[in-house]
């Protein structure tokens, strides 16, 4: 895959069990056929609208299925966002959560039978890669080069912002439609910080004394993290070294080079976590917790410092009144680090996909382009507090909460200083590599020569296996 390091000016926007049950949303049929208990059928709009306002036909009546990971959003945006496609082509949209993307698609990709669009997401998604070497997403090209949903004028490609686009590029061809982006970093309580004078730390020694006066003042591990979704810390790690060493790191490690985990600065990165975690700084639950537990367990006040990103708020259903929760970068390894204090790591977030062999395909793909209207722009960011990835989608949010006014300063901060790491993300066996040896570092079960021996030997087996699909950024 030909593309550039997302490193550069970015207006940044940021920001389950698994389940066979159907979401209703609202006065939506929650499945099809409809019920004929149900005594209240579905709306259908009297009329067709012009055939210039639809173009990829959707026929009328067709139900649209969704099956998502939905992960730090929740349901809410999807009901949201059904609700809008309904009122335009009845009956509605179905939607299914998946907790565990694979377990729930694979087997209905195998049987010729996808949904009609799904979201690609969680520790257990389907490997982007196989997917498309076995040809099963859409050409996403059609919906770029569609027309909006408000102005006849402007197509869909130029409403969306280019790191979107870029990130949904596989070999020259769009397969995913990216609707949110995220920032990655720490977060802490401004009221805690505030009454024990204390500071988010901009570089790692700094973090090491941070974490000294809160162990001895609260008596308390400083961070909490999840473990059973230590991908993310791993994640954080990597942004670290590359804040360390450039575009260079993030180029080894997404290429897959022979070198990629054993260069100076993700050595160097990863040794400051051992460090950490053998200092007691790293709460003992945090091997058994997943994500949102972490983030629970960190409200309740047991620990000081959670990693995560700008999609805290939803992902934990609301901040508690009394917590006032503030986003602050990563710290620099140290003085020498290429890219300043202030950069952010970003994560493109809500991967939508139609798949190929869809019974609905058309539906699918006018579901995409409703849900980049004003109404479901507005309809998704309202439901999560997050952004879209619409150019000037920021502007339509109106009293933004304390966590994304937070999160807007810190990108404001970065200015040009936004990148994007995608390796953990094109390779499944290297994300689960990353997660079980980021765990076992972090829990003092693993040393830093293991943890780099780990994944290097995950990279070098995923770079020599001819049956996965490789990108490659230049």
């Amino acid at each position: 895959m030909a593309d550039r390091p997302t490193i550069g000016r970015r207006t940044l926007m940021g920001r389950t069990a698994l389940g066979s049950a159907v979401v209703a949303l609202g006065g939506v049929a929650a499945c099809t056929p409809q019920d004929p208990d149900d005594p209240v059928p579905p709306s259908t709009p009297a009329s067709s609208p012009p055939a210039d306002e639809n173009p990829f036909e959707v026929e009328r009546d067709q139900v649209v299925e969704l099956v998502a990971f939905t992960g730090r959003y929740r349901i809410a945006p999807f009901e949201a966002l059904g609700e809008i496609y309904t009122d335009q082509w009845g009956p509605g949209l179905r939607v299914e959560e998946a907790a565990k993307v694979t377990s729930t698609l694979q087997p209905r990709f195998e049987e010729q039978s996808p949904p009609d669009v799904f979201v690609n997401g969680g520790s257990e998604s389907l490997p982007l890669t196989e997917l498309v070497g076995q040809g099963a997403l859409t050409d996403l090209g059609p919906l770029l080069d569609a027309r909006t949903v408000d102005d006849e004028d402007v197509r869909i490609r130029d409403l969306l912002r280019p790191e979107a686009i870029e990130a949904g590029t596989v070999d020259g061809t769009v397969v995913e439609l990216h609707y949110a982006l995220a920032v990655w970093g720490l977060w802490h309580s401004k009221g805690l910080f505030e009454h024990h004078d204390w500071e988010p730390a901009s570089t790692m020694d700094a973090f090491m004394t941070l974490c000294e006066q809160i162990a001895s003042t609260t008596s308390q591990p400083p961070l909490v993290h999840g473990g059973l979704h230590a991908e993310t810390m791993a994640t954080l790690i990597c942004h670290q070294a590359i804040k360390q060493g450039g575009q260079d790191v993030l180029l080894k490690l997404d290429n897959l080079d022979p070198d990629a985990w054993t260069q100076d600065a993700v050595f160097a990165t990863v040794k400051r976590w051992e460090e950490i975690a053998a200092e007691g700084w790293i709460h003992p639950d945090s091997a058994t917790l997943d994500a949102v537990e972490a983030e629970q367990r960190w409200l309740a006040g047991e620990a000081a410092l959670v990693p995560g990103g700008s999609w805290l708020e939803s992902e934990v259903g609301g901040i508690p009144e009394g917590i006032t929760a503030a986003f602050s970068p990563l710290p620099s390894l140290d003085a020498t680090d290429e890219l300043p204090y202030e950069a952010l790591g970003t994560d493109p977030g809500l991967p939508f996909s139609v798949p190929e062999q869809a019974s609905n395909r058309n539906g699918g793909l006018e579901f995409l382009r409703m849900a980049l209207s004003e109404d479901g722009v507005r309809a998704f960011q309202q439901a999560t507090g997050a952004v879209c990835t619409v150019i000037d989608a920021a502007d339509q949010v109106e009293d933004p909460s304390a966590v994304l006014s937070s999160v807007l300063e810190a990108v404001d901060a970065a200015g040009d200083d936004l990148f994007d790491l995608r390796c953990l993300r094109w390779y499944g066996e290297l994300r689960t590599a990353a997660r079980d040896t980021t765990r076992r570092l972090l829990s003092g079960e693993a040393t830093t020569d293991q943890f780099v021996a780990t994944m290097q030997r995950a990279t070098d087996r995923v770079a020599g296996d001819p049956q996965v699909t490789k990108f490659r950024r230049t």
